[in-house]
């Protein structure tokens, strides 16, 4: 279980993002909810998680809501994973472990959805089956979409994935 849960103000967060821009929690929800996935390179489950997490990227933009991807990697070793694994969401890095310390990070993947008031709405550690379709059923809504079905056909999904 996450250090941080649902109803928790989430702590103010100032990040390095891969583009060199900086990423400040406070401005980007002036413009809508955030989801925030932790993760590491090396990570099997994030590695079968995130390319979930760029499929609601990639069904309903990032107009009203964004994803923001934290890796606990260098610049090199995320860029590789972001072009391995085709992602083109956001990127901010805390190879130090500062900002995931101060998330109360146990395991990675951790996924959290951080409202527009700036309390955490929801956490995820690992990946859960049911905790994915909320957040796709939630990611759609916050872009004003219909919600579609998150896993597909052929994808082989099981319940769950301790992280």
């Amino acid at each position: 279980m996450a250090a941080l849960t649902p109803g928790t103000p989430a702590p103010d967060l100032e990040i390095a993002q891969t583009d060199g821009r900086t990423f400040s929690l406070r401005q980007a929800l002036g413009h809508g909810p955030v989801m925030l996935v932790f993760y590491r390179t090396d990570c099997p489950i994030c590695q079968f998680s995130l390319p979930f997490l760029e499929r609601l990227r990639r069904r309903y933009g990032q107009t009203a809501s964004l994803l923001l991807g934290i890796s606990q990697n260098d610049l090199s070793a995320t860029r590789r994973f972001a072009q391995e694994y085709d992602f083109n969401f956001p990127a901010a890095l805390d190879a130090a472990g500062v900002v995931s310390r101060a998330w109360g990070l146990t395991h990675v993947p951790t996924v959290f959805s951080v409202g527009r008031q700036g309390k955490i709405e929801r956490a995820i550690v690992g990946f859960v089956r049911d905790e994915y379709e909320a957040l796709n059923r939630e990611y759609a809504e916050a872009n004003a979409a219909e919600p579609t079905p998150l896993f597909e056909s052929g994808d082989a999904v099981p319940a769950l994935r301790p992280g």
